[in-house]
């Protein structure tokens, strides 16, 4: 508890002065090498006390961190070359890929949080969505002894919090929260912010990093009948979690690719995550759920032409993502392991990509045409 709340008050010292740099306490004067980061309200608080050990351990490092305001703007940092690590709750967008090399240090679970005096003790995903889309205002319609208006708080745009709680609604259960806000009764963006105005107000629902919890402050009710916990986080159970990414631009070289090594690999680092409450990644048993297509599920081909297929597996955390192709019929059209699909003779054939782990499926039906016969 003592930790949560040093942790608690450094990141509010980051957040008060994110204008300036927040230097790193306990580090080498005689400094030859900085690493700067920003971004992440959640994954700041991880990365300080990583930054504090590392500092211990590796002399001539200097690490600041600045502009802690949410995942969006460590993304937008790192790709612009202002930082040297931009910190981000959720994994990196295809865009943002292309620029950019995602680290992922650790997962967190993110908990659905109500006020102490709250009687509920679970959420389901039909719930959640009709208290975010404003349908339900008052607790009594969920639980019948708590006569209390709802008071709706989400995180800023821009936050990979909120991008990880919209995407489980969605991709897990149908509920397409993000097309469907009611009006939030405050937008919030902090973590320590939320836990804050959720222990204020009775009516109060929000949501936050696991790690940052302090069940002192507010109650984490369970999600779809599962306990906010590393453990569920860890067995896939609980869906609501995502990776802590690193974010760099290209590989990362020289004194920050030696700190993010020292953050995978040390004993000290894997202790450090532990203790906050984020999940190893040597523990995460997370297999993949979805397979969204970037293509067409139904697409024409003429005869020697080819097509890539592009996809994407869910969610981002998955350990293992790793899929395999297949056609129904080769003499038709043929898919090789890299996914590019070449129409081979008039006709029809289904190519399906089905996760390694998981058995996910998603199919792409095929017609090929005769090629235009040239005159």
């Amino acid at each position: 508890m003592k930790l949560k709340k040093l942790i608690a008050a450094t990141i509010a010292t980051a957040m008060a002065f994110s204008v300036a740099p927040v230097t790193v306490p306990n580090q080498a004067k005689a400094a030859t090498a900085t690493i700067t980061l920003s971004g992440s309200t959640s994954v700041s608080p991880l990365a300080q006390q990583l930054a504090k050990q590392y500092a211990k351990e590796t002399k001539g490092v200097k690490i600041n961190f600045t502009n802690i305001t949410g995942s969006g703007s460590g993304i937008a940092d790192a790709m612009n070359g202002k930082v040297d690590i931009g910190m981000s709750s959720r994994a990196l967008k295809a865009d943002e890929a292309k620029v950019l090399n995602a680290n992922v240090i650790c997962n967190d679970g993110i908990a659905i949080v109500v006020n102490k005096s709250n009687p509920v003790s679970n959420i389901s995903p039909e719930q959640l969505f009709d208290l975010y889309a404003k349908k339900t205002t008052n607790w009594k319609d969920i639980v019948s002894s708590y006569n209390r208006a709802v008071a709706v708080y989400g995180r800023e745009s821009g936050s990979g919090t909120r991008s990880c709680f919209e995407d489980v609604l969605k991709n897990d259960f149908s509920k397409d929260i993000a097309k469907n806000y009611g009006k939030l009764d405050a937008e919030i963006s902090t973590t320590g912010a939320m836990q804050t105005s959720v222990k204020t107000n009775p009516g109060a629902i929000g949501y936050m990093s696991l790690g940052d919890l302090d069940e002192s402050q507010v109650k984490a009710v369970k999600f779809n009948g599962v306990a906010a916990s590393t453990a569920n986080v860890a067995n896939g159970t609980y869906k609501m979690s995502r990776p802590f990414v690193l974010a760099t631009k290209g590989q990362a070289t020289g004194a920050t690719a030696s700190f993010i090594n020292w953050i995978k690999t040390s004993a000290n680092a894997k202790k450090i995550i532990s203790k906050m409450g984020f999940v190893n990644l040597a523990e995460v048993k997370i297999v993949p759920r979805k397979i969204t297509l970037k293509v067409k599920k139904k697409i024409t081909l003429k005869k020697g032409k080819k097509k890539t297929i592009k996809y994407t597996v869910y969610p981002a955390n998955a350990v293992n993502k790793k899929v395999k192709f297949k056609s129904s019929n080769k003499k038709v059209a043929t898919v090789s392991s890299k996914g590019v699909i070449k129409a081979k003779k008039k006709g029809k054939a289904t190519i399906t990509i089905r996760t390694v782990e998981g058995n996910v499926k998603a199919k792409i039906k095929v017609t090929v045409k005769k090629s235009s016969k040239k005159k």
